[in-house]
């Protein structure tokens, strides 16, 4: 892919932040993205269907293929003449991550085209450490497979941040209908969780993404609501995990964040947010949610919800 050198390049160091979909993965990526050392990409499980194959906005408000961060990081990482190229990767991606659930990424799928989506992974994310410059790559891709796919790969050093939230809020966030930006004029919404659905999906997440835990893969677990209620607490738990001893957490003021631009390619809306940033607590559920709903992911994830600390005290839980 890129010319070797006489010395072995170093792991590329990447936070996998990995957990249900609607959990707070953004603002969590985001805010790790602003300290020193780090670079937030967003989702970038999703970096060739939605940002490359469908031109899709950089969180800096620029489609993907002119934005200049991301034209530099393919031009470095697929070299004219390379294989496999982007168009081969937007190939590849369904085949061997399209199952977001499976430990075994690529399975049943040729060893050609496994040894070739490993290349074209390995060779993307050194890209982006080089362009960037950064120390640590802040990945909010979520999907377990993108965690087995990494932690298989001698080329990383992955840790696994799980990021878990009352389940409740999240089926209730997956009820809101909010436009995405990203797709520009299209204007499309994003799309819809019912109650059992996203209860299901944070069941399967809560089971698969501790076993992403290895030697190789150090796992931590932190709650979305303790980063609401103390950010800098929480960031600097997180950071001083990664090995980033006395981080500079100057961008927050108590309960609000300076937040720079940031190239990430997929996520919440509030990754296209600039400037000031008030980190708030999002229970709305409470107020809103109906009874039925409300039961019904109670009774379906209530030993998520008891293991996670949501029944009773509110506690930081154990990691």
């Amino acid at each position: 892919m890129n010319a070797s050198s006489s010395a072995p390049e170093p792991p590329v160091r990447v936070l996998l932040i990995a957990g249900a979909g609607r959990s707070g993965s953004t603002l969590l990526d985001r805010l790790l993205g602003q300290a020193q050392g780090c670079v937030s990409l967003g989702e970038f499980f999703w970096v060739w269907t939605w940002a490359y194959g469908q031109n899709q906005l950089c969180g800096c408000g620029a489609p993907f293929r002119t934005c200049p961060f991301w034209q530099a990081v393919l031009r470095d990482a697929f070299p004219e003449g390379s294989a496999p190229g982007p168009d081969e990767m937007r190939r590849l991606h369904p085949l061997i991550e399209g199952n977001r659930y499976t430990p075994w990424p690529g399975r049943g799928r040729p060893r050609a085209d496994r040894e070739a989506y490993d290349r074209g992974i390995i060779a993307m994310y050194r890209a982006v450490r080089k362009i960037s410059g950064a120390r640590w790559i802040i990945d909010s891709s979520k999907f377990p497979v993108r965690g087995f796919l990494l932690r298989r790969l001698p080329e990383f050093d992955v840790r696994i941040l799980h990021l878990v939230r009352d389940s409740r809020a999240v089926a209730h966030s997956w009820q809101r209908r909010r436009v995405r930006p990203e797709t520009g004029e299209r204007r499309s919404l994003m799309p819809l969780k019912g109650p059992i659905r996203s209860a299901l999906a944070s069941n399967v997440a809560s089971f698969l993404v501790p076993w992403l835990k290895g030697p190789r893969s150090p796992y931590r677990r932190v709650r979305y609501e303790d980063l609401a209620r103390d950010p800098a607490g929480t960031l600097t738990g997180i950071l001083e995990w990664m090995g980033e001893s006395s981080p500079d957490l100057g961008f927050l003021r108590n309960d609000r964040a300076s937040m720079k631009l940031d190239h990430t390619v997929a996520g919440n809306p509030m990754r296209f947010n600039q400037g000031s940033l008030e980190i708030r607590q999002d229970d709305e559920w409470r107020r809103e949610m109906g009874a039925a709903a409300r039961c019904c992911v109670t009774l379906l994830t209530w030993p998520w919800l008891l293991r996670h600390g949501y029944f009773g005290s509110q506690t930081r839980p154990p990691r």
